[in-house]
């Protein structure tokens, strides 16, 4: 099964690490590719924009908190 998890706060880089160690396809993006680089470390693939990740997977993990950048990702008419 393939995952995208749209941002990597502590939250979303332990579900990241949960995923990746009982063997799904975890992809990641954050506009702060520093934020990306340890998950992809441990297996994950980053991508450019959050609608590669939800074309290409299975499920998404999404826990923005950021009422604007929720609206901006909804706004892309990919959900």
């Amino acid at each position: 099964m393939k995952v995208a998890i749209l941002g990597t706060s502590a939250v979303e880089q332990a579900v990241a690490e949960a995923f990746l160690q009982i063997g799904y396809e975890v992809m990641v993006y954050d506009p702060d590719s520093d934020q990306t680089s340890q998950l992809v470390k441990k297996g994950a693939v980053t991508v450019k924009t959050p609608e590669e990740a939800i074309l290409e997977t299975d499920a998404i993990l999404l826990t923005i908190t950021d009422g604007k950048a929720i609206r901006e990702l909804l706004s892309t008419g990919i959900l």
